[in-house]
């Protein structure tokens, strides 16, 4: 179990690079609805790699997403927006080849969430931890016991897996936001899911005008898949959008994109 280090060889703390998944709004043909999405960021964390704290980066990202706001602007981090930081020392994961337990100080859920924003959180937790090494399913203890309902609308009183049914249509992965990348081809990717698997891309600069658009294939109809778009940029600071178009016509739901997500990153010479 992570806990904070004491004792045991020394070691130089390090920021590693971690998945963070935070909620997002998206538009449908029935409403408003909150979806979980990720980005990429670099949290603190203890030694990697070291055989005596085999949780440290998973346990990073969990610290991290209790106490920093979401990386990407277009993103919103439930557990920082409840307004309840958790304490770093009464925060413990251990994970092994059964699944992770995520033991959390009910201090954690202390503000308020609405039941479709607790859900949100809770997976956006659950997503988290196994996209950085930890295993599924996910046990939420609150102060080492199981079964607790928090913010008067979830109760952990079962392992959690991600999924997909909380999932937004796609995201823009790489480059992350505020990423510096060298001039020259720059990939861009992440994952989606579209109609057909045809999802639209545009690099826009500063002021907003487009410089680079087009389609690509990811995943179709509810099944994710990635998709990759190489384009040469100079020097400057752009923001790539992805979208999907909304099948159903303008005059239902969002209009004419069902949903987009967008990063903005800079090249550097």
């Amino acid at each position: 179990m992570t806990a904070a280090p004491s004792g045991g060889p020394a070691c130089t703390p390090t920021e590693v690079p971690v998945l963070l998944w935070s909620s997002v709004e998206q538009q449908l043909t029935d409403g408003v609805v909150l979806r979980v999405a990720p980005d990429r960021a670099r949290v603190p964390a203890g030694c990697p790699g070291d055989p005596s704290q085999p949780d440290v980066v998973v346990r990073a990202a969990v610290l991290a997403l209790l106490r920093d706001p979401a990386p990407d602007p277009d993103q919103v981090n439930l557990w920082v927006a409840a307004g309840a930081p958790a304490a770093e020392e009464d925060v413990s994961v251990e994970t092994s080849g059964a699944g992770t337990t995520v033991d959390l100080p009910s201090g954690a859920f202390a503000g308020g969430l609405g039941s479709e924003a607790a859900a949100a959180a809770v997976q956006s937790l659950v997503r988290t931890v196994v996209s950085n090494g930890g295993t599924a399913p996910v046990t939420v203890l609150v102060d080492g016991a199981a079964g607790a309902e928090v913010w008067g609308a979830v109760v952990l009183d079962a392992p959690l897996s991600p999924s997909t049914e909380d999932l937004a249509g796609g995201w823009v992965l790489d480059p992350y936001e505020g990423q510096r990348v060298p001039a020259g081809t720059v990939t861009l990717s992440g994952t989606a899911t579209a109609f057909e698997g045809s999802v639209s891309w545009v690099v826009q600069d500063a002021d907003g005008t487009a410089v680079a658009e087009g389609a690509t294939q990811s995943g179709s109809n509810g099944d994710y898949g990635p998709w990759t778009v190489p384009v040469e940029l100079p020097p400057g600071t752009w923001t790539v959008v992805l979208r999907a178009e909304n099948m159903a016509g303008e005059a239902e739901g969002p209009g004419p994109w069902l949903w987009e997500d967008s990063t903005t990153f800079t090249v550097v010479p």
